[in-house]
C-alpha cells in the first residue's frame, strides 16, 4: 500500500499527538503535581548550573523521569507498533542519520524544561507574584493524593523531601506566571480556521502479477481416478515390475521438476489490465460505501479478489491545516467534500504506482474537533507571545547556564517501573503526572562559542546550553 503501515503510523502519530504535546508544552501547561517526603540522602552531583543556583543530580532525574512518561505516553501507539518493546524505541534514531537516539533527546527535553521553570519561577519572584493560599493548599495536597502512584519515580531519582518541595512549587509558581506573560491573546475566529471534516474511506491497488494455476487442485482431480481403480494397482505384473518405478534414471532427474530454469514465469497484467481492474474495483467500492457498508466490511469484500488488495481508511478528521500539509492525496480531496458526498478518484503515487481512493464525508463540520481546533488556536497565540518574551529574557540575565554533559550522560534508559509505589517507599509521590513548563522548540544546544566560553568559567565539561526558543 502507498507509504505503508509504518508512514501512515508515523502520520497518524504526528497529527494525532506531537502536535497536541507540542501545543501544551510550548504553552508551558504545568500542572500542580508532584511528589514529596523524606529520608533520602541528596545527591552531591552538580548537573546544571546556573548564574545564583546549582542544581543536583537527584532534581535532573525528576526531570528525565518525568519527560520519558511523558514521551512513552504520547508515543504509547507507535511504540506498540513500530518497536519490539519501549527499548527499542529509546535507543533508535529521532529520525533518520540524525545521530540522535530519542533517549538523548529526552535528556536534552529534560533539562530544558528544568531551565525554563528555574527562569519563570525566578521571574516571577522578581515580579512578586505568589500562591495563593489555596493554590498551595492544592500544592500540599499533592504530597499525599500521588503515593501510590509515583513512588518509584521518587525512589529512583533519590530527591530528598527538600527537592521534591521546591520542585512542586517551582512548577507551580512558573505555570502562574507563564498566564500572566501570555494574557491579552486573540480570542477570535474564522469557521475554516477551526473546521474539521470527519470521513472514511478505503483505497485500493491492483496487483501486477496474476494468480498463478492452482497445481494442486490440478493434483487433487488426477488422484481419485488412480486411487479408485484398484485392480491397476494390485495387477501382479505391475507390482512386480519394481525397476520400472524404481528405474535410477527416473528417480535420479530431479532437476526436470525443480530447475529454475524449468519453472513457469510469472505471468504480469498489463498496464491495461491494471487500469481495468482498478476502475471495476473502485466502482464495486464506491456502490458498497453508499449502502452504509464500513470501511471494514468494503475491504473484506476484496480479500478473495486476485486482481487487486484493498485497504482501510478509518474514520478521521481533516482540518484546513492538514489538508495543505498531509503527504497522504486523500486529505486534500476530503477538505472540498461536503457532508453524504462520496469521492472516487486515482491517483499515482511518487512511484508511479496507480491508487483509487474512495471516500465518504461523515459530517462536514464535527463538533468536537472544533473544540479541539480552538483549544489549539489559542495554545498557538498564547506560545507566540510566550515564545517573544521568552526568548528577550534568556537573552539577558539568563543567556548562560551550564550543563555537565558527562554528568547527565551517566542517566541512562531502563525499564525499572516509574509508576507504582516501590517495596519500602521513603518518598511518598504526588498525585498525578507532573508536567512541567517545555521548550518551544526542540531542544537545541548553544552555539559552539558559547559553549567554549561556559566551559572555560566551569572549568570542567560543563556546556552552556541556552533554553530552547
Amino acid at each position: 500500500m502507498t507509504g505503508g503501515p509504518e508512514a501512515f503510523l508515523k502520520e497518524e502519530f504526528m497529527k494525532k499527538h506531537v502536535m497536541k504535546i507540542a501545543a501544551a508544552l510550548v504553552a508551558a501547561v504545568m500542572l500542580v503535581s508532584a511528589f514529596s517526603g523524606c529520608g533520602l540522602n541528596r545527591s552531591e552531583e552538580i548537573v546544571v548550573r546556573m548564574k545564583d543556583e546549582d542544581i543536583y543530580m537527584d532534581e535532573v532525574k525528576l526531570y528525565i523521569y518525568q519527560s520519558q512518561l511523558e514521551m512513552e505516553d504520547a508515543y504509547s501507539i507507535y511504540i506498540q507498533y513500530l518497536y519490539s518493546d519501549a527499548k527499542a524505541f529509546w535507543d533508535a534514531e529521532v529520525s533518520q542519520n540524525s545521530g540522535t537516539t530519542y533517549w538523548e533527546y529526552n535528556l536534552t527535553r529534560a533539562i530544558s524544561q528544568l531551565y525554563q521553570v528555574k527562569v519563570l519561577s525566578k521571574e516571577a519572584k522578581k515580579a512578586g507574584v505568589t500562591l495563593t493560599e489555596e493554590e498551595q493548599a492544592s500544592v500540599d495536597a499533592a504530597y499525599t493524593s500521588f503515593t501510590k502512584s509515583y513512588g518509584n519515580m521518587i525512589r529512583k531519582s533519590g530527591a530528598s523531601a527538600d527537592t521534591v518541595r521546591r520542585f512542586i512549587t517551582e512548577n507551580a509558581l512558573a505555570n502562574k506566571y507563564y498566564g500572566i506573560m501570555t494574557e491579552g491573546y486573540a480570542t477570535d475566529y474564522t469557521d475554516e480556521e477551526v473546521r474539521g471534516k470527519r470521513f472514511y474511506g478505503v483505497y485500493i491497488q491492483a496487483l501486477t502479477v496474476k494468480p498463478a494455476p492452482d497445481e494442486d487442485e490440478d493434483e487433487g482431480e488426477d488422484t481419485p481416478a488412480e486411487s479408485a481403480a484398484p485392480t491397476e494397482s494390485a495387477a501382479p505384473e505391475e507390482s512386480a515390475a519394481p525397476t520400472e518405478s524404481a528405474a535410477p534414471e527416473e528417480s535420479a532427474a530431479p532437476t526436470e521438476s525443480v530447475a529454475p530454469t524449468e519453472a513457469p514465469e510469472e505471468e504480469k497484467f498489463t498496464d491495461e489490465e491494471q487500469q481495468a481492474n482498478l476502475d471495476a474495483a473502485m466502482k464495486k467500492a464506491e456502490a458498497l460505501i453508499k449502502e452504509g457498508k464500513t470501511p471494514s466490511e468494503v475491504t473484506e469484500e476484496f480479500k478473495d479478489d486476485m486482481t487487486v488488495t484493498a485497504a482501510n481508511i478509518s474514520s478521521r478528521v481533516v482540518t484546513k491545516a492538514t489538508s495543505q500539509d498531509s503527504t497522504y492525496p486523500y486529505y486534500e480531496k476530503a477538505w472540498g467534500m461536503s457532508k453524504g458526498d462520496t469521492l472516487s478518484f486515482i491517483q499515482d503515487d511518487a512511484n508511479g504506482v496507480k491508487t483509487a481512493y474512495i471516500l465518504y464525508m461523515e459530517d462536514d463540520d464535527d463538533q468536537d474537533s472544533k473544540a479541539s481546533s480552538i483549544d489549539s488556536l489559542y495554545l498557538s497565540r498564547r506560545a507566540q507571545i510566550f515564545k517573544e518574551k521568552y526568548t528577550e529574557l534568556t537573552s539577558g540575565a539568563y543567556r548562560k547556564f551550564d550543563v555537565y554533559t558527562t554528568t547527565i550522560g551517566t542517566v541512562v534508559y531502563s525499564s525499572d517501573p516509574l509508576t507504582g509505589t516501590p517495596a519500602a517507599p521513603t518518598i511518598p509521590p504526588s498525585t498525578s503526572a507532573p508536567t512541567t513548563a517545555a521548550p518551544t522548540t526542540a531542544p537545541s544546544t548553544a552555539p559552539a562559542d558559547a559553549s567554549t566560553e561556559a566551559g572555560t568559567e566551569a572549568g570542567t565539561d560543563a556546556g552552556s546550553t541556552a533554553a530552547a526558543e
